[in-house]
């Protein structure tokens, strides 16, 4: 089995960037503008639940919501595409942590 040189360049660069973004967060990235959308809905979402699930319902979906793409890409043993929605699941595990932004 030859290796995907496209997807090994891709998957390169985006462990390049993520590290980067981990190094000095308060520079941003690009999925701030697709997390926002995601964390209020995550507000909407848990609203239901009383008013601590309100709150935390926001940072609780911006972590769901790409670990259940990851989840469905293992599903369909498509393991390329669902490490590439884990880096996106572990940004945004590192933001709620508090350890960027």
């Amino acid at each position: 089995m030859r290796p995907n040189v496209p997807k090994l360049v891709f998957a390169i660069l985006l462990s390049i960037y993520f590290l980067w973004i981990s190094y000095d967060p308060m520079q941003g990235s690009f999925l701030d503008n697709v997390d926002l959308p995601i964390h209020e809905t995550g507000h909407l979402i848990f609203r239901v639940l009383g008013e601590f699930m309100g709150v935390a319902g926001g940072s609780l979906f911006q972590v769901i919501f790409p670990a259940i793409f990851v989840g469905y890409f293992v599903w369909q043993r498509s393991y390329y595409s669902a490490v590439i929605v884990l880096l996106w699941v572990g940004l945004e595990y590192i933001e709620r942590l508090g350890l960027c932004c």
